[in-house]
């Protein structure tokens, strides 16, 4: 709700805020002492970063909008169950469907205008550039999950409709980032959950055979990429040959904002203040073509975290991504039930989608970015740590 509906209160935050109270008053929530040092690790650099910096009201109020976060990260880690989690499978399929039918919308009563206003014009609160459509390729793992378990044809309805729906919104907003990360995504999850027909040969029954399976999903989305971008006159296949350079003037930018604050960094938000004083006195405006327009954030999820919250923030976050990496590998063979192997599946590939969508774009203070990023990380957290359920 927060996410698509303009409205100038958050209720989403208030339903969730209730939802929660409720929750902990009826039960106590199991927090195993892992999950908890996951999420104190970034919290406290976080905080270090803000007292020490120079810009600690514009920090504050950025730092204030992780709370929505944090508690989606309590919440799952602490009171859902497997089922719960599958049912958050679905909701967020539900999402990516939701979402893509209402982009699609405004581009055809749109038929004229650029997909950077066609973003505008969406008033989805949460995109401000075409890249936030990699919101919706980091969850399709997670519906290439239910559509590869589910066998009745109605229940593989949603999430082959969210992939379809959601692989034209990409092409259409001419997001090459999130082509290239759906593709990845939903070619990584085929991989994955084929390889574990290799470790229980008794289960073939529950997907199509391996080999196809992987052939004809690729397949499907490749050809509708293909017929998508041909229709719109090959626009995002000429985008994919130009080079990404405009985002190496800011990459640059961060890292020299890194070397004046290597510790502590240069506090939360601050890169939208510093980065252009950086360009100048390092000189590479006049090597480089430097995008005129003012850019908030770095282009780069691990080089902002780098030059905000220096090497002790962005030691304290690859740690906890580090860790729940850990869990999810050592998950995916240790699983006795076939089908929870494919559900640990669909969360590691959209985590590990999001890591690589963070090399390219992404920031913590992007509104989706935060509740995203730790949800997926409490998911893959609680998958691991909660017994088996039928």
């Amino acid at each position: 709700m927060s996410f698509t509906l303009p409205w100038r209160w958050d209720v989403g935050l208030g339903i969730l805020a209730l939802l929660g109270a409720a929750a902990g008053l009826t039960s106590a929530p199991r927090f195993p002492p892992r999950s908890l040092m996951i999420l104190a690790l970034p919290v406290a650099a976080t905080i270090l970063s803000l007292l020490l910096s120079d810009f600690t009201n514009r920090g504050l109020q950025l730092v204030l909008s992780l709370l929505p976060a944090l508690l989606l990260y309590c919440l799952i880690a602490g009171f859902f169950r497997r089922q719960d989690i599958i049912l958050l499978f679905w909701v967020w399929t539900g999402f990516v469907l939701f979402l893509a039918i209402w982009l699609l919308t405004v581009a055809a009563l749109h038929p004229y205008q650029t997909p950077t206003q066609w973003i505008q014009l969406s008033r989805v609160t949460a995109f401000k550039v075409p890249n936030d459509i990699t919101l919706l390729t980091i969850l399709m793992p997670v519906a290439v999950v239910l559509f590869l378990l589910k066998k009745r044809l109605w229940h593989k309805a949603l999430p082959l409709s969210a992939l379809g729906l959601g692989l034209l919104v990409s092409v259409l907003y001419q997001s090459r980032l999130g082509v290239i990360a759906a593709v990845i995504g939903i070619g990584m999850t085929l991989l994955l959950s084929a390889w574990t027909l290799t470790q229980d040969p008794t289960k073939k029954t529950l997907l199509f055979p391996s080999k196809r399976t992987l052939v004809l999903g690729l397949s499907f989305s490749l050809t509708l990429i293909f017929i998508t971008d041909a229709v719109t006159g090959f626009q995002l296949l000429s985008k994919l040959t130009q080079p990404w350079t405009t985002r190496l003037p800011l990459w640059l930018a961060a890292l020299c904002m890194f070397s004046n604050s290597p510790g502590w960094g240069n506090g939360p938000g601050s890169f939208l203040l510093l980065y252009r004083e950086c360009l100048q006195s390092w000189q590479m405006s006049h090597l480089l073509a430097v995008d005129p327009r003012i850019t908030p954030w770095a282009h780069n999820l691990y080089l902002e975290i780098l030059a905000e919250q220096g090497l002790i923030g962005f030691t304290a976050w690859m740690v906890s991504l580090g860790l729940v990496f850990q869990k999810g590998v050592k998950s995916l063979p240790n699983t006795n039930c076939f089908g929870h192997q494919i559900f640990a599946v669909g969360i590691f590939t959209s985590l590990s989608i999001f890591c690589l969508i963070g090399f390219f774009e992404l920031s913590l203070w992007r509104q989706w970015v935060a509740p995203l990023l730790l949800s997926l990380m409490a998911a893959c957290l609680k998958w691991v740590e909660s017994p088996p359920e039928q």
